[in-house]
């Protein structure tokens, strides 16, 4: 919209950064920086630029309903950056319309210097939450193309008690329960499990069970999707037992741990609905979609100064299947963990002291340690 300047956050209830972002197909020259390799990948497809047109957000949702109206929208050239040397050749060739890469790209772990990309690369600039509060190279980005409008996208619009944006207010608020009430995403419930004299193997398989149980329930209220979870938890060696755990209660293979430097196969396979739960420490926090999550568990203390981090997570479960699904999203916890608290203010805007980072592509890969030449 015109109106939307530099810097102006628009705030949403885990609505899905993904899809609103896909909005802003009018500009020629997009910038989007996101948190993560993964949600990368996803936002090429919310555009329509994957391997299928009709991956596209807009298509999904029914606000484009043929194909052919489709091609109207999908940007004609696109890049997914990878790797530091192809923001060294696009900025030498020119960026296409739109170019989706993590803030790491142009980091301290990389060798891109900021400095020596050009200003007019792009006339607009998407930035998910967490690339630009938490990580100073995220700000470098905003600050550098100074000529480009940029907007925030955010669930959590505030840090240490104060607007990300300083005084400038969001632009625009959609409360969660207006949310629920217009059907884009799903209500959500508490259960707390197990009494403050279980033991550790004792809370899991508990929570765990819990899990099950409703996951079960899903599906039988929609029988087309078979639904799945995923488990918050402190440490690898926490998420590595919690795993071995829920196969135990399940019987067989059913959920593995996603953290520290697992393979992003595992993503994949929980992706492709070959995994029933995915536990994780500090990966696939924000924007990750995967609409056939309707459980999240809880096996750690979310203190109130992060509450952040109950949002985001919690959001994993919200999106809906269809615009029908009948599914409420499930919050499973251990008394032990005391995070009913975090539920009762859910509905509140999150003002958070302590912003957690989602660790999924801080560790740099070696390509991207070395620009390669020109060749």
């Amino acid at each position: 919209e015109p109106h939307l300047s530099r810097c102006t956050a628009y705030r949403h209830w885990l609505v899905g950064s993904s899809g609103t972002t896909s909005y802003l197909l009018g500009a020629s020259r997009l910038l989007v920086i996101t948190p993560s390799l993964i949600i990368s990948n996803q936002l090429l497809n919310d555009f329509g630029s994957g391997e299928k047109a009709t991956d596209a957000f807009l298509f999904k949702r029914g606000i484009v309903k043929q194909d052919d109206q489709l091609r109207r929208f999908v940007p004609s050239d696109a890049a997914l950056i990878t790797s530091t040397k192809e923001v060294v050749r696009y900025n030498r060739i020119g960026f296409p319309s739109l170019t989706i890469a993590n803030a790491h790209k142009f980091g301290e772990v990389s060798n891109v210097n900021i400095a020596d990309l050009k200003k007019e690369s792009f006339d607009w600039c998407s930035l998910m939450r967490r690339t630009t509060t938490r990580q100073r190279h995220g700000k470098k980005i905003v600050h550098h193309f100074d000529r480009s409008p940029t907007v925030f996208i955010t669930a959590t619009a505030t840090s240490k008690g104060e607007y990300i944006l300083g005084p400038k207010q969001p632009c625009y608020t959609l409360s969660r329960e207006d949310a629920v009430l217009q059907g884009v995403i799903r209500p959500v419930e508490f259960e707390e499990v197990g009494s403050a004299a279980d033991d550790d193997t004792e809370a899991i398989r508990r929570t765990c069970g819990k899990i099950r149980e409703k996951l079960a329930m899903h599906n039988e209220q929609d029988p087309t999707t078979q639904h799945q979870a995923m488990i918050l938890v402190g440490t690898i060696a926490e998420s590595q037992t919690v795993a071995r755990i829920y196969n135990e209660v399940a019987g067989n293979v059913v959920c593995l741990s996603y953290a520290g430097k697992a393979s992003r196969e595992v993503v994949t396979s929980f992706k492709a609905n070959k995994l029933q739960c995915l536990v994780i420490v500090g990966k696939l926090l924000e924007g990750f979609d995967q609409k056939s999550v309707s459980v999240v568990g809880i096996l750690r203390n979310v203190a109130a100064a992060s509450r952040v981090l109950f949002t985001q997570f919690v959001g994993r479960a919200v999106h809906k299947m269809t615009p029908a699904d009948p599914v409420t999203a499930m919050v499973v916890s251990h008394v032990r963990h005391n995070q009913r608290e975090n539920f009762e203010v859910f509905c509140q805007p999150t003002i958070a002291t302590v912003d957690p980072m989602d660790d999924d592509d801080i560790d740099a890969q070696p390509d991207e340690m070395v620009v390669d030449s020109d060749e």
